[in-house]
């Protein structure tokens, strides 16, 4: 078996930790767990359940999806920059005036 084959696959939890600047000691006190529990699911020796991805995620300031499917350093830089700095009601009101932007079938108004 490949190595990004186990435990469900390759994932961006060491690049969104890198992106957000975050160390695996820091993140591992913050979610009461070991140092080496961190590193377990970075190297993808640990399966990165859904309730891992639910605990991880707001800590690193992304989603769970990304952290599975979209490497930090790939996305443009200017849109995860605001996306990032945006609070909770902030992010609902960028969805909204993106779907004006851009309707999800096609149509303009």
């Amino acid at each position: 078996m490949h190595d990004s084959d186990k435990n469900g696959g390759p994932n961006y939890l060491g690049d969104w930790m890198r992106f957000q600047g975050v160390k695996g000691a820091d993140l591992a006190r913050k979610l009461n767990i070991t140092p080496g529990m961190v590193s377990d699911l970075v190297n993808s020796n640990r399966a990165l359940s859904a309730k891992w991805l639910r605990r991880l995620a707001p800590e690193l300031r992304t989603t769970p999806g990304h952290l599975l499917d979209h490497n930090p350093y790939t996305l443009p830089s200017d849109i995860v920059e605001i996306w990032l700095s945006a609070n909770d009601e902030q992010r609902r009101q960028l969805v909204k005036m993106a779907q004006v932007i851009v309707p999800k079938d096609g149509t303009y108004e």
